[in-house]
């Protein structure tokens, strides 16, 4: 999948075996206890899927006179080998993926066909204008948000650009691999520039400390790590997550607030639910309370150069991704 998508991608996820990236999921004990039945995911057994984000774009939405929500939407495209026939995967598109549109859109969009790239291309219409984009070739799905990433997919199967793999980053998955990811050095910049904005947001009213925020972050956050990678594997118990950072330079001490920010995201993952991750993937709650994202271990290494944390939870970094397409 790593030839499929362009060098210059900013943020990458993949999985060989969409069904078994899910399976341990749904037959953790927090699931059960809130799903009324489990997915049969015996469709998606053997379809592989790649996710690159290309860049980002931020709107800012106005509360009121005063009060304003930044928001940040990555331009992505989604590449699935589903290893099915054409007929098979044009349906998976129309009923699985329009299914997806309509319920992100929360409302039923204008779906247009055309004859597209040697294939067919869907289009996707909300009332509000937000489109979404699908094209199938054979077994291949391209699905994203962005014409131009779709685009760029297209320019580096014909060979006109180069893949992913061509920068050495992202090797060979090792076996028992069930999901993995990388940011790029570029991914970490605009991560860090976007991520700057919200902590000056939330942090203080002040605009001159929130500007020294918007400044400062960025810089100790590019200074702190070069590139990241993800690799998910099944565990006992339960989910293994190794999240691994290569540092460019050592740590300074006066990095507090690099540290605080990283401590912040792994909070959100162990506050995950298994109830977020239910109403996902379409399984009916039932009326039992709360089921947590339960951790298990963690354990965090660090040398000069690199810094590694293993978490071991029953949802995993995976279920937590799952969570939050339900934020659309």
């Amino acid at each position: 999948m790593r030839t499929l998508v362009p060098a210059e991608t900013l943020v990458y996820l993949e999985t060989n075996d969409l069904a078994a990236a899910l399976q341990p999921i749904v037959d953790s004990k927090p699931f059960t206890e809130v799903a009324t039945s489990k997915p049969d995911f015996s469709a998606l057994k053997g379809v592989q899927v790649a996710v690159a984000v290309t860049g980002f774009e931020t709107s800012e939405e106005k509360v009121n006179d005063e009060q304003s929500i930044g928001r940040v939407r990555p331009r992505f495209v989604a590449v699935v080998d589903t290893h099915a026939w054409n007929n098979q995967a044009m349906a998976f598109v129309e009923h699985k993926l329009g299914s997806f549109v309509r319920d992100i859109y929360n409302a039923e969009p204008q779906l247009e066909k055309s004859d597209k790239h040697g294939g067919k291309y869907f289009t996707w219409t909300a009332a509000d204008g937000r489109k979404a984009y699908a094209l199938v070739t054979d077994s291949l799905i391209w699905f994203g948000n962005d014409e131009t990433a779709i685009d760029k997919c297209l320019a580096v199967r014909r060979g006109e650009a180069e893949s992913l793999i061509t920068t050495g980053k992202v090797q060979a998955a090792e076996p028992g691999t069930l999901a993995r990811g990388y940011v790029s050095t570029d991914g970490v910049a605009q991560i860090a520039s976007l991520a700057s904005v919200k902590v000056a947001a939330e942090s203080t009213e002040d605009p001159d400390i929130r500007s020294s925020v918007v400044a400062v972050l960025p810089e100790l956050i590019r200074s702190s790590a070069s590139d990241l990678s993800w690799v998910s594997r099944a565990a006992s118990p339960a989910i293994e997550d190794r999240f691994s950072v290569t540092r460019p330079q050592p740590v300074e001490k006066g990095n507090e607030l690099v540290a605080e920010l990283v401590d912040s995201f792994f909070d959100d993952l162990e506050g995950l639910t298994a109830e977020e991750v239910v109403a996902v993937l379409g399984v009916r709650r039932t009326e039992t309370a709360t089921a947590p994202n339960t951790v298990h271990q963690r354990e965090d290494r660090r040398t000069a150069t690199t810094a590694e944390r293993r978490i071991n939870s029953d949802l995993g970094f995976f279920g937590w991704l799952i969570a939050q397409l339900s934020e659309g």
